[in-house]
C-alpha cells in the first residue's frame, strides 16, 4: 500500500485512477475485514460511486480511508455507535460536521466506518471490542486485541487496507492502538481540529484525527483537518506554513525528558527497554537528554479522577441526548454494562462537583505544562503494557476492568487533559515480534517540533520493513 500523499500524486497524475484505487482497497478490507473485524458497515457502493466523479487536484484526491464509528458525521452514514440497538435500526448521520466536510473536499473516498466502543465507552473504552460487533483483532498477533477506541482504524492501516484512517482520542485513542498494531497515531493540540457543529467532548478533551503509517502522512492528514469554524470552543494558534512542510525541517538540537516509572502503576520491562533505547538514539541525533526530567504534576494520579468524573457527565448527556432519537429511556439491556455504569453515575454528579473537578484540572494543566518552558519534548511508552489479551480489558466486573485498564493505559490521558499535542511512533518491537509505540509529548501548539523529531526518528530508524509480515492478499 502506497501513503496516502504517493497515490494522491499517482492519482492526479492520472497513472492510477480513482475508480481503480478504491476497487483495490474494497478487495483488501473484504480479506481483513473478514480476518480482523475492522468494519462496523460499510459504505462500498457509495465509494464506488463517488470515485467515478471525485475531483482529483485535493490534497487526497481518490484516497480510500475509513471513518470511525464515533465522531466524524457524515449525513447518511452508518452510525451504530458500537450499540446492538442502533445497530439494528440502522442509525445514521443526519449531518456532516467539519472533519468530515474535509475530508470530503481534499478528495477521499471513505469505505465504512471502522470498529470502536459502544459510544466510546462501553465495557472498556480503549478496545473495539463490543457485544455489538465482536472483537477486532491485532495484526500481529490475533490472540491479543488492538487497543482502541481506534481499532478498527488501526488495524486497517497496519494492514493496508487504506494508508491513512479517521480517528478520535479523548484519552489516548489515536496513540494507544497505533502502538498496539505498530503505526504512527498522531493526537494533535486541543483546538486545532475543529469538532463543529459540536462542542469538543469530555471538557476538551478529545481531539479528531488519523492514524497512518507514515510520519509524511500523518503531517498530511493534519493539513487537511486543521484549522478553527466559526464558534469553536477552542482554537489552536496556526502554525506559519503547511504541517507537510516541518517534516522537512531540522529539529535541531532539543532538550528531552523521559518518564518511563510510575509509583502508582507496574510498567513491563519491554516498554522501559523501549524508552531507554529510543533515549540513546536521540543522544545519537544530537539532542540533550535527560532521562531523570519531567513534570512533578504527573508522578501522581490526582487528575485522573476529575477526568474520570468529567467523561461520565459527558457520557449521560450523551445518552440523554439520543434518548429522543430512541423514542424511550435508555434501559441496562440497551448496551453494555460499563456504558450503564458510566450513564448512572454522570446523572449522580452535581454542578457543583463537575465545576470543581474542572477547575482543579485546569491547575493540573498550568501546572504540567509549565515544564515545556525548560524543555521541548518528554519521552514516555505509549502503553503500560504490550498489547494484552482480547478480552481480557473488557471482561469481569467493573472494578476489575477499571484496574486492568489503568494498568494498560497509565501515560496518555494527562496529555488529553493538557491539551498539548503527542504521538505514537512504533519505534520499538518485542522478541516475540510485537510492537510496543513510544509517546513523544511536545509543548501546546507545538505540532512542528513534534513532527520535525518524529521525521528525523523516522529516516534514522525506519518501521517500514516491518510491515512486510502483515502482507495479507
Amino acid at each position: 500500500m502506497l501513503e496516502a500523499s504517493a497515490l494522491a500524486e499517482q492519482i492526479r497524475s492520472g497513472t492510477i485512477s480513482p475508480s481503480e484505487a478504491i476497487e483495490t482497497a474494497i478487495g483488501r478490507a473484504k480479506i481483513v475485514d473478514a480476518s480482523h473485524n475492522i468494519l462496523v458497515a460499510d459504505t462500498f457502493e457509495q465509494a464506488r460511486a463517488q470515485a467515478a466523479n471525485v475531483p482529483t487536484d485535493g490534497l487526497l484526491a481518490g484516497v480510500p480511508i475509513l471513518m470511525k464509528d464515533l465522531g466524524g458525521p457524515v449525513e447518511g452514514e452508518p452510525a451504530p455507535n458500537g450499540n446492538k440497538v442502533f445497530r439494528d435500526s440502522g442509525r445514521t448521520h443526519s449531518i456532516t460536521g467539519a472533519v468530515g466536510r474535509r475530508l470530503r473536499e481534499a478528495g477521499s473516498i471513505s469505505l465504512g466506518r471502522s470498529h470502536s466502543p459502544e459510544f466510546g465507552s462501553g465495557n472498556c473504552p480503549a478496545t473495539a471490542e463490543t457485544e455489538a460487533f465482536g472483537l477486532s483483532l491485532n495484526p500481529w498477533d490475533t490472540s491479543r486485541t488492538p487497543m482502541g477506541s481506534s481499532g478498527g482504524s488501526s488495524v486497517a492501516v497496519a494492514t493496508g487496507v487504506v494508508p491513512a484512517a479517521h480517528a478520535t482520542d479523548g484519552g489516548g485513542s489515536i496513540r494507544m492502538p497505533a502502538s498496539a498494531c505498530g503505526i504512527v497515531g498522531f493526537k494533535a493540540s486541543r483546538g486545532r481540529v475543529s469538532n463543529a457543529p459540536f462542542p469538543t467532548p469530555w471538557g476538551g478533551g478529545v481531539v479528531e484525527g488519523a492514524v497512518t503509517r507514515t510520519v509524511r502522512d500523518a503531517a498530511l492528514m493534519l493539513d487537511v483537518l486543521a484549522g478553527a469554524e466559526p464558534g469553536d470552543d477552542f482554537s489552536a494558534a496556526p502554525l506559519d506554513g503547511s504541517f507537510l512542510s516541518q517534516i522537512d525541517v531540522e529539529p535541531g538540537a532539543l532538550r528531552v525528558g523521559a518518564l518511563d516509572r510510575l509509583d502508582y502503576a507496574s510498567v513491563a520491562p519491554e516498554c522501559i527497554d523501549a524508552v531507554k533505547e529510543v533515549l540513546t538514539q536521540l543522544e545519537g541525533l544530537g539532542h540533550r537528554v535527560d532521562a531523570d526530567a519531567h513534570p512533578e504534576p504527573l508522578e501522581r494520579l490526582d487528575y485522573l479522577f476529575d477526568y474520570i468524573r468529567v467523561i461520565r457527565v459527558a457520557g449521560a448527556s450523551l445518552l440523554e441526548d439520543l434518548a429522543g432519537e430512541l423514542g424511550r429511556p435508555w434501559t441496562a439491556d440497551d448496551v453494555e454494562d460499563g456504558t450503564w455504569q458510566n450513564y448512572q453515575r454522570g446523572l449522580k454528579v452535581s454542578a457543583t462537583d463537575y465545576a470543581a473537578s474542572l477547575g482543579r484540572l485546569h491547575s493540573f494543566t498550568q501546572n504540567t505544562v509549565s515544564w515545556w518552558s525548560e524543555y521541548d519534548i518528554l519521552v514516555t511508552p505509549t502503553l503500560g503494557t504490550p498489547p494484552p489479551s482480547n478480552r481480557w480489558l473488557i471482561e469481569g466486573d467493573d472494578r476489575q476492568r477499571r484496574d486492568r485498564l489503568g494498568a494498560t493505559m497509565p501515560f496518555t490521558a494527562q496529555f488529553n487533559v493538557t491539551g498539548q499535542p503527542a504521538v505514537s511512533l512504533p519505534l520499538h518491537w518485542t522478541d516475540d515480534g510485537l510492537p510496543i509505540g513510544i509517546q513523544l509529548v511536545a509543548a501546546p501548539g507545538r505540532e512542528d517540533v513534534l513532527l520535525r523529531l518524529s521525521a528525523q526518528l523516522e529516516t534514522a530508524h525506519p518501521w517500514q520493513h516491518h510491515y512486510r509480515r502483515l502482507e495479507m492478499g
